[in-house]
């Protein structure tokens, strides 16, 4: 025809004379450019700032998601050649360093590399020393000259791996990122290896390794990626029924925790109540009362002894503690009732005792023999209450 050669379009180039196809037109492969059609040569062609271009072995790769950053001309991978962005973060990345995927091989001695490769190891393989095992190893990367995410900083989880594999070996190159452990909700104590994890009931954290106790003088130890409540201060109950679930809980009313390593809360025992939810060990209804329940959450619950009755302690659980005073003397109705009426003036001996409570109605008088009070006493069937009859 009449026309003019065509221009092989963007992105690929034809470096030979005469072609009559547009299959000629070669591509330059997966995510690469050219600046303008035409291109004769392989080197025309270059990864786009949304790449960048993997050593070794000329093709372009999709930008991390975490090496994405503000350039020029829009959204532009940091690694890019080509990128006008400052990439300017605390995590650390590596083309063949730091943390590889692969099977581990046991190289023959330590300086055995200069055996295997004489002029170092090539691309894509890391030498590593583990001092357990105190041999030197060797492992391949899965895509060398890649960028890999090597280290995180304090606060975040490295994700190398998609969310919805179960297999941590399972490298995917486009989702390597750093995710940010919120505070005050999660904490994480190995950025490398530990996923962010939820902040305990017991802690206030700082979405990093940093804690602060809720309940002073609790115990708090790391067990691997996760911290482990170890033990809880006398008067609170250990709760782990989950990692999210752990703090020392305090009692509610009628219920204490006073045993070392306590995780259940018990019931007040008889004599004694306690009204509100606090870490208080449950109270002795004071002297001259008694409690015969357990659990009691109300000061109500101690009953007194009644008019004139006394016991010899707090913390009393029957009414058979209650006795009356020496002042006083046990008045039994034909009903059945019982209390302590007080003393006629003329049944008081000199030491304020009632004569009435004593055999014989005496009234002692230090050095002296007894003497029985004056006047003839007897006792009122109906009311249990003794009267002076003559």
């Amino acid at each position: 025809s009449s026309d003019a050669c065509a221009l092989c379009p963007i992105n690929t180039y034809n470096p030979s004379t005469g072609a009559k196809s547009s299959a000629d037109c070669r591509t330059c492969g997966e995510s690469a450019v050219t600046d303008s059609a035409g291109s004769t040569s392989v080197d025309a062609c270059r990864c786009s700032s949304q790449t960048y271009e993997v050593e070794g072995n000329f093709s372009c790769k999709v930008c991390p998601v975490w090496a994405w950053c503000q350039g020029w001309n829009g959204k532009e991978c940091a690694f890019s050649k080509e990128s006008y962005c400052h990439y300017d973060a605390p995590e650390v990345w590596s083309r063949n360093g730091g943390f590889v995927y692969g099977t581990d091989k046991e190289l023959p001695d330590f300086f055995a590399d200069e055996v295997v490769w004489p002029f170092g190891p090539p691309l894509g393989v890391d030498l590593f020393w583990n001092h357990d095992t105190e041999k030197a190893y060797y492992r391949y990367s899965v895509n060398p000259g890649e960028y890999e995410l090597v280290s995180c900083p304090a606060g975040y989880s490295k994700v190398t791996t998609t969310e919805e594999s179960f297999d941590q070996s399972a490298f995917n190159h486009d989702v390597q990122r750093c995710v940010q452990c919120i505070s005050l909700i999660e904490y994480i104590l190995h950025p490398n290896t530990d996923s962010c994890w939820p902040c305990p009931a017991g802690l206030v954290c700082y979405g990093t390794a940093e804690y602060t106790v809720r309940v002073a003088n609790s115990t708090w130890v790391a067990d691997g990626a996760v911290l482990r409540l170890e033990g809880c201060p006398l008067g609170y109950r250990k709760v782990n029924s989950s990692d999210a679930a752990q703090e020392c809980a305090t009692c509610g009313a009628g219920t204490e925790c006073t045993a070392e390593d306590c995780t259940e809360c018990v019931a007040c025992a008889p004599g004694s109540y306690k009204v509100a939810l606090s870490s208080d060990a449950c109270g002795l209804c004071p002297i001259n009362s008694y409690n015969p329940s357990a659990g009691s959450s109300s000061f109500a619950d101690c009953r007194t002894c009644g008019s004139g009755g006394v016991t010899d302690a707090a913390g009393s659980t029957s009414s058979e503690a209650c006795k009356c005073s020496s002042s006083t003397y046990n008045v039994v109705a034909s009903s059945g009732a019982s209390s302590c009426r007080a003393c006629p003036v003329g049944a008081t001996c000199s030491d304020q005792s009632c004569a009435l409570a004593k055999s014989g109605f005496s009234c002692a008088v230090a050095g002296r023999r007894a003497n029985a009070i004056v006047g003839n006493w007897t006792k009122n069937i109906a009311t249990g209450e003794y009267e002076l009859v003559s």
